[in-house]
């Protein structure tokens, strides 16, 4: 698969030479409102509300990366986080 950007969030789509899928979002953006009008428009929403994206992945504390975060757990409140242990 391609990534999807969705400024500064990123959506990744892993296909394993056995056609097994993997999808992964990181990072989710400075703004609530901004991001889940993102995530609306590139089908985020709906692939976090049917458990399709298998993690979260937050790179780094800056602000920038995650202050979105609550969108996400909007539609997926069970999604795995992966959280560097220096935040």
């Amino acid at each position: 698969g391609k990534p999807v950007l969705v400024t500064p969030a990123t959506f990744v789509e892993i296909e394993s030479m056995e056609g097994e899928t993997t999808r992964y979002l990181f990072d989710t953006g400075w703004n609530y409102d901004w991001m889940d009008t993102c995530f609306k428009r590139e089908g985020i929403d709906v692939m976090l509300a049917d458990n399709k994206i298998d993690a979260f992945i937050q790179t780094h504390e800056h602000m920038d990366h995650y202050w979105g975060f609550p969108v996400v757990t909007k539609y997926n409140p069970n999604i795995h986080v992966y959280t560097p242990n220096t935040f």
